[in-house]
């Protein structure tokens, strides 16, 4: 490899130059814009630092669960699941069918909407704009030429 301007190396690894000139400046490597040359050495640097960045950003996404509650038939509440020992997991999935049951219960005690909800009265038609008449003045008569 090279020395390399520093939007070419963005453009070589597919991110944006201002995050490139962002790692650069984190790693103490003198870049000040995007034509700024960046040595061989330095790029490995800021390779490594990316995948590095790269396997942080799978592993979150991979430890990240979410709890779901269900509030109503029709919601439901997701919020990301903090750090929690996986004992304090299984009372909550005992208590998750007691809660579906509630709710079951709940919506067959219920009585149905005897009453469907009115319909929305139909647009009124509008009639449709008269066009604004446009007078022409007649054209003036051109003088008669002679042969």
């Amino acid at each position: 490899m090279k020395k390399m301007r520093v939007f070419e190396l963005a453009a070589k690894l597919a991110i944006e130059a201002k995050d490139l000139l962002k790692i650069a400046k984190d790693l103490a490597i003198s870049v000040e814009n995007n034509m700024s040359m960046v040595d061989v050495h330095d790029i490995e640097r800021i390779k490594k630092r990316l995948e590095r960045e790269s396997e942080k950003q799978h592993e979150e996404v991979k430890t990240e669960a979410f709890e779901e509650e269900r509030v109503s038939s029709k919601v439901i509440r997701r919020r990301a699941r903090t750090a929690a020992p996986v004992e304090a997991e299984a009372p909550k999935e005992e208590e998750a069918p007691a809660k579906a049951e509630a709710l079951a219960e709940a919506e067959i005690a219920a009585p149905p909407a005897s009453e469907p909800a009115p319909k929305a009265a139909p647009a009124k038609e509008r009639p449709p704009k008269a066009e604004p008449e446009i007078e022409t003045a007649p054209a003036p008569a051109a003088p008669a030429s002679t042969p």
